[in-house]
């Protein structure tokens, strides 16, 4: 599938030193589950629309924002985390690490 890189959803992982892009943050959290070779994950942060590392984003679950594959898990930076889960509706905000954790979507 191509991946179009000015899309709002990309999503990038890198593996094996090379970058990988993903169609949306809900695909590269189920491929980086999938894989112990991740050495690192870019995400587009859904107020600036920059790509920010996993260590500086939170993921938000359930919220009224769906992603052009429906629900999806939306990458917010950290200052911004809790009120983006309060103002549409989501779950608590979590860590790259706490969303690995949990069951595939």
């Amino acid at each position: 599938m191509k991946v179009d890189p000015a899309s709002a959803w990309v999503s990038y992982l890198t593996v094996n030193g090379q970058e990988v892009a993903f169609d949306t943050p809900r695909c590269a959290l189920a491929a980086w589950r999938g894989s112990g070779k991740i050495s690192g994950a870019r995400f587009r942060e859904y107020y600036s629309q920059e790509l920010i590392s996993a260590d500086r984003i939170r993921f938000v679950a359930g919220s009224d924002v769906i992603g052009p594959m429906g629900p999806e898990l939306v990458p917010v930076g950290l200052d911004n985390a809790a009120r983006f889960a309060r103002d549409h509706n989501g779950a608590p905000p979590k860590t790259a690490e706490e969303a690995l954790q949990e069951a595939a979507p």
